[in-house]
Formats: C-alpha cells, structure tokens, sequence
C-alpha cells in the first residue's frame, strides 16, 4: 500500500485482542480491496454524486466539493435549490467524516 492513497475495499477484524496477566495481543485486521477499485484507475475518485454537488477526496485527504451545471428552466426556484445545494454539502461532508 502507498502512503496517502484512499482504497476501496472491506476491513475485516479476525481476531479480540488479548488483554491477560502473562499474553498481551493486539486486534488482528484483514484489508482485501474490492475488485472493481483495482481495475479503475481514477485520480481523485468521486466520493459522494448528488443532483448539484459531487465530492472527490484529494491525494492529502481533504475533501473537494464540485458544484454541477446550474440547470436554469421556467421551473428554477433560487430558494429551493440553494436548500438542496446545503443538505448535498453536509451529506458529503457526512462521508468524509467531518
């Protein structure tokens, strides 16, 4: 594994740790990759898709928020979309764990 790189894929915990008087063990942890991240070969991969905003990670780990094309049709309302433009944010806010 490089340092800095994000990997998709399923932590698995194999064994307790053993707290005893004479055997001190620390948790045992499996990593296997998911099989589609191995063949995709994105720079910053998406980290959340919504209707207006996306969110990638940056190699330093820091999230990245990209606003989509403003759609403006008979039927834009600046109040509604500004709403839904915020609860995108904090829901991919959310994921990146912030």
């Amino acid at each position: 594994m490089e340092i800095g790189k994000n990997y998709t894929g399923v932590l698995r915990l194999d064994s307790e740790p053993i707290v005893d008087e004479f055997l001190c063990r620390d948790p045992h942890y499996t990593f296997t990759e998911s099989a589609q991240s191995a063949k995709v070969c994105h720079r910053n991969p998406y980290h959340y898709q919504g209707q207006h905003v996306s969110c990638t990670i940056s190699p330093d780990g820091k999230p990245r928020l990209n606003f989509k094309q403003l759609k403006l049709d008979a039927d834009f309302d600046k109040y509604r979309y500004a709403r839904e433009v915020m609860n995108e944010v904090i829901q991919a806010l959310d994921l990146s764990g912030l």
